[in-house]
């Protein structure tokens, strides 16, 4: 995942974790609706002001944008990684088994 999509990924789930609408959660951080769903669709990138504002609105730290979705579900753990690796070449997986191995 780039750049991009793990910030657009980070602020819906923070819109999303805050029960708020694509139009609530413009109008917290001051831009347009169209604006912001442009941002949360990965088409256009926030301006640092507004990096500083959704963190400043929600007191979170920039990195919390880019974190992963956590969760302690063994079932939605298990389908999220096999989502991931379901079209991962052989050597891709020798790896990850590699990897598990040593975990």
């Amino acid at each position: 995942m780039d750049y991009i999509s793990l910030l657009s990924h980070g602020i819906k789930r923070l819109r999303l974790d805050n029960n708020l609408t694509q139009e609530d959660f413009a109008e917290k951080i001051g831009l347009s609706v169209q604006g912001f769903r442009m941002i949360e669709i990965g088409k256009s990138q926030p301006q640092p002001s507004t990096m500083n504002t959704i963190c400043d609105v929600f007191n979170i730290s920039p990195i919390d944008l880019f974190l992963p979705d956590t969760t302690n579900d063994r079932k939605v753990l298990e389908n999220i990684i096999i989502k991931k690796i379901k079209n991962y070449d052989v050597e891709k997986l020798a790896k990850i088994n590699n990897i598990i191995d040593v975990i």
